[in-house]
């Protein structure tokens, strides 16, 4: 919403998120969704990123912690600080390890380039995370969680229970191989079916 800048301090004014970002609401508030607010939820950060996305932007750094929640469960994406122009930056700019592990696809992991289809791999993670409502690889190191996904491809399980449309897209947005992801189009279009369709029972 604006800047300040005073001498050395630096000040950037946001709008004020009444109920945080998405991981206080499920690890430190220890709250849960209804299986219609986590569509909508999936659905509103699908668009979010697919706007990203058509501006040539890749965010590279989706977590639970970079998606805000007003008072009526709508969603904010933020931190900026990680994302890259697609076509703009040079190859060497565009690779290495950026993001934070435990939702890090392991195209990234290993230091390939970052694309769409890596968004596409966090978001699943975000997903999973709504779902379980557990923190993913939660107590292994950063090390440990890239020996495991980047190396011996053991990415998080699907939860045992839950609403088969997100279950299908976590486990196709969840793919090793990147070029086996959906994209964000295809997804919005699932979640919009899947949404008529819970609104019609």
């Amino acid at each position: 919403m604006g800047a300040s800048f005073h001498k050395n301090e630096y000040y950037m004014i946001s709008e004020y998120i009444p109920k945080g970002s998405l991981f206080e609401y499920l690890h430190v508030h220890k709250q849960k969704f209804s299986e219609f607010e986590m569509l909508n939820i999936a659905f509103e950060v699908a668009v979010a990123i697919k706007y990203l996305h058509s501006r040539k932007i890749c965010h590279c750094d989706l977590k639970s912690s970079n998606i805000l929640l007003d008072e009526n469960n709508k969603i904010k994406l933020s931190d900026f600080g990680l994302s890259r122009l697609k076509n703009i930056f040079l190859i060497s700019e565009n690779k290495g390890r950026i993001g934070t592990p435990h939702w890090m696809p392991p195209e990234i992991m290993k230091g390939n380039k970052y694309e769409e289809w890596s968004d596409v791999f966090s978001y699943g993670m975000i997903l999973w995370e709504m779902m379980s409502t557990e923190i993913p690889y939660y107590g292994l190191t950063s090390i440990q969680i890239i020996g495991m996904v980047a190396d011996f491809r053991k990415i998080v399980e699907l939860p045992n229970v839950g609403h088969p449309a997100l279950l299908n897209l976590i486990k196709g947005c969840l793919k090793y191989e990147q070029e086996k992801r959906p994209s964000f189009e295809f997804i919005i279009k699932f979640l919009e079916k899947a949404i008529s369709q819970y609104k019609s029972i």
